[in-house]
């Protein structure tokens, strides 16, 4: 979204902070940043086996957080890609 609205550069991998640059150019997705941004959680810590204090991620994560995940992403892609295709010349 920040691409299609014209940007040069988006850099991070942050939900969190990647909703709120959009929510400052699109106010009505700012309700759904803190939801959205529950995915951070699984940025690191999915993917790192010593990121964890005490456990790899395979013995913290369980199936129900994963299909969780996957459909917030789901959502949020969707959301972004509507909203894409809504404002393409």
């Amino acid at each position: 979204m920040l691409y299609a609205d014209g940007a040069d550069t988006v850099l991070g991998h942050s939900v969190q902070t990647l909703c709120r640059a959009v929510a400052e150019l699109h106010p009505d997705t700012a309700a759904r940043c803190p939801e959205w941004a529950t995915l951070d959680l699984f940025y690191i810590p999915t993917r790192y086996p010593d990121a964890l204090p005490d456990g790899v991620p395979a013995e913290v994560y369980t199936r129900t957080q994963a299909d969780a995940a996957i459909a917030l992403a789901a959502e949020t892609v969707a959301f972004a890609a509507g909203r894409v295709r809504d404002t393409a010349p």
